[in-house]
This record gives C-alpha cells, sequence and structure tokens, in this order.
C-alpha cells in the first residue's frame, strides 16, 4: 500500500461525508486507503461512516470503539492501523480540495528521500465553508527543518500533512498524555529529514464549535487560551529529552514563550496564584533564551503579587 490516510472523527456528522468524499475523489497511479477511527459519536458519525465503508469496502476500513476512549488513544490507534509507506493526516471535520493532492505530495517525497515530511497551504473556513485566510500566512520557503518547526509550532495544518510511516517505532510513554496529537507527530517525525512545502492550496481546515480545542466557547475565549497554551507548554517540557542537547535552547525559548502566554491568559481570568506561578517558570526556563522586557515584567509582577496596587496606579492615569 502506497498512502494510508489517517482520519479520527467523533460527533462530525455535519462534516463526516464531505471529509471522507474528498479523500475518495482522489486521483492517483497508485493504490491508496482511508482509516477511519470513531471514538464512539454520540451523533449520527458512525451510522454515517459505516454507510461510506460499505459503499467503499476496498478503499475504507473503520475503528468503531465501543467506548470513548479519548482523543489521543484513538489518533494513537488509527495510526497504528495505517499500513501505508506514507501517511496522510485528515481530521473528520476537514476536508480535501484539490484531487491531485495525494499524487502531488507522493511525487515530492519519493523525488526527495531526504524529505521525512510534505505540507502544504490550505484555507481556512467557518461553520458555513466560507474562506476566511490562507494558512500557513506568508510561507516563503520550500523545505523547513526540525529548528523551524520547534520555532514555528503551528506552521503546519494537520489536513496538509503527508510523512513516511515507521519512521520511529512506536510512541514514546507520554505521547498519550497530551493534549494535541499532530505537532508531537511532527517533531518526532522530523528528527529523521526534513520538511517540503508547496504553495498550492489543497485543503480546507474548518475553525467551529465543537473544535477540539473550542469546545463551543467562542474562539477569543481566555479558557482556550489558558487549555492550549498548558498543551504546548507539556508537550515541550515531554520532548526535550527525545531531542537532546542540540535543540535545548529552541525548547528553552518554547516553554518560556508559552509560560509567559499562560501568565497573560490568567491575568485576564483573575487567576493570580497560577499568574505568579507561570511568571516564575517563564523567568527561570526563558532567563537566556526568552524574556519580556522590563516593563512587561513589572507589570506582570505588581498584578500578579499586588493586584489592589495596580488598579490604584490604573485609576490614577485615567484621572490624570
Amino acid at each position: 500500500m502506497k498512502v494510508s490516510v489517517a482520519m479520527i472523527t467523533y460527533n462530525h456528522e455535519r462534516f463526516i461525508v464531505q471529509a471522507i468524499e474528498s479523500v475518495l475523489m482522489q486521483k492517483t497511479a497508485f493504490k491508496f486507503e482511508l482509516v477511519i477511527g470513531d471514538d464512539c459519536s454520540t451523533d449520527r458519525t458512525r451510522s454515517a461512516v459505516i454507510d461510506m465503508q460499505r459503499r467503499y469496502p476496498d478503499k475504507i476500513s473503520v475503528l468503531l470503539h465501543p467506548t470513548n476512549i479519548g482523543m489521543m488513544p484513538n489518533f494513537m490507534a488509527t495510526l497504528r492501523a495505517c499500513k501505508g509507506k506514507y501517511i496522510a493526516l485528515l481530521e473528520g471535520d476537514d476536508f480535501w480540495t484539490a484531487s491531485d493532492k495525494l499524487q502531488a505530495q507522493v511525487d515530492l517525497l519519493d523525488s526527495n528521500p531526504e524529505l521525512a515530511i510534505a505540507f502544504h497551504n490550505t484555507t481556512v473556513v467557518d461553520n458555513n465553508g466560507i474562506e476566511q485566510q490562507l494558512f500557513p500566512l506568508r510561507v516563503k520557503k520550500e523545505v523547513f527543518t526540525l529548528e523551524d518547526l520547534l520555532e514555528c509550532d503551528c506552521m503546519m495544518p494537520t489536513c496538509s500533512v503527508m510523512y513516511r510511516n515507521r519512521l520511529f517505532t512506536d510512541f514514546p510513554i507520554w505521547y498519550s498524555e497530551m493534549a494535541m496529537g499532530d505537532l508531537p507527530l511532527h517533531v518526532l517525525n522530523a528528527r529523521f529529514g526534513n520538511i517540503g512545502f508547496s504553495e498550492k492550496i489543497m485543503a480546507a481546515y474548518r475553525i467551529h464549535s465543537g473544535g477540539v480545542w473550542t469546545e463551543g466557547r467562542p474562539l477569543g475565549d481566555t479558557t482556550f487560551s489558558t487549555k492550549r497554551a498548558v498543551g504546548a507548554l507539556r508537550f515541550y517540557e515531554a520532548v526535550q529529552p527525545e531531542l537532546g542537547s542540540r535543540y535545548s535552547s529552541f525548547i528553552q525559548k518554547k516553554i518560556a514563550m508559552w509560560s509567559y502566554d499562560l501568565v497573560w491568559a490568567y491575568q485576564c481570568a483573575g487567576d493570580w496564584r497560577n499568574m505568579r506561578k507561570y511568571l516564575a517558570h517563564g523567568f527561570r526556563v526563558g532567563k537566556w533564551t526568552y524574556r519580556p522586557s522590563i516593563k512587561v515584567l513589572a507589570k506582570y509582577f505588581v498584578i500578579s503579587h499586588a493586584p489592589w496596587l495596580y488598579q490604584m496606579f490604573r485609576r490614577m492615569r485615567k484621572q490624570a
């Protein structure tokens, strides 16, 4: 099998058929399979998946978990079931827009053995499928490295990624405990080669209220910011031993940056205890790699240790 498409889904009844059909429309000179892991959806997603599998038994195989096992175990089980030389990722609420997406990425990886991963431009669409922007924005390079990925951890939309299967034997113990599966997977794979990029738009990444990170909340919600930052922080702390000393400065910089993001998020939430915790953590880890200006640090210190004093200063400035 040349390519396996790994698709995880949970309560995607509005989107799952479009996602599956965008895979089935692929025109290739090789065989490919679609492996769908449904995490015991409570809506009609599972029935839609079963119906599509019955219609295309030679293309689609399904993992139907009897109970909800969680996003990460579902993701890992789906990836382990993939038999292809290459794996392309597509979640059940996104979709591909180009019928030659798989062929183009296979051609790129086949002709460039030094590449471990390939990705491309996507559009971001809302609930109604209306295009909002390109993702990623302002990409100028054709080849990226692991260092680039660590510097800009959101540069690869999940629905655009194809990578060489089984570059490593199994997932680290900490992988199943992560809040996200894509970035850790990309980093683990990027240890074995570079990352190729195509400017062609071949997929759509959907933002909606039922997404993994939003869970029905507005996208600007502080809780959303906190959840994402905590997840990223835990990942970088877990992956640091895997990458060794060569990447320690990159990792420490990211830990510090996400720590300061949490300082801001907890400030918005009025959680002074956690604000102090991550302020100290960011200052300690980012001592030589990343630190906000003295003015910003002083502001954070006053707010977290004496919020009443900060409020008094604000009132005085308004009255002046």
